[in-house]
Formats: C-alpha cells, structure tokens, sequence
C-alpha cells in the first residue's frame, strides 16, 4: 500500500474515533446536565416562582453541595447539613 494513502486512511480513522467519542461525551452530558437542571426546577422554591424562599441546600453530587438562594444563584457551601 502507498504510504500517503495508509497515512490518510489512518488519519481518517482517528478523527473518526475522536469525533465519535466527542458526540458521545457530549450525550452524556447533556443528559446530565437535563437531570440536574430537572433536579434544581423540583424544588419547592421553584415550584413556588421563588417565592418566600429560605436558602436550601440541595446535594447534586456525592461530596458537592450548592447553595441555592431563591433568586437562583448557587454556590459551593461545604458546610452546609441540610438536604432537600
């Protein structure tokens, strides 16, 4: 086989391989970050538009606590004990 071709055959499969990966990570992820967004609107503030809100915490993630005001806006607390 000539070497160019074997070199852009080979190069083909790569962004083949690397394009492929990409779109999956980007799948995840996007699911991901559906779950967490479903997660944070099932909240009793949001359900209430925010309204009278007390900051809650909600744990997203093992050992990753946010801090959730009730104008949205979110914050690592680690100190943080209660849990939704």
């Amino acid at each position: 086989m000539n070497p160019f071709k074997w070199f852009k055959n080979q190069l083909q499969k790569s962004r083949e391989k690397e394009t492929k990966e990409f779109e999956n990570q980007k799948i995840e992820l996007t699911k991901r970050l559906d779950q967490l967004t479903n997660e944070m609107l099932a909240s009793k503030c949001a359900i209430n538009n925010f309204k009278n809100c007390s900051i809650e915490c909600i744990h997203f993630n093992p050992g990753s606590v946010f801090l959730i005001s009730g104008i949205g806006y979110a914050s690592k607390e680690p100190s943080c004990k209660l849990w939704r």
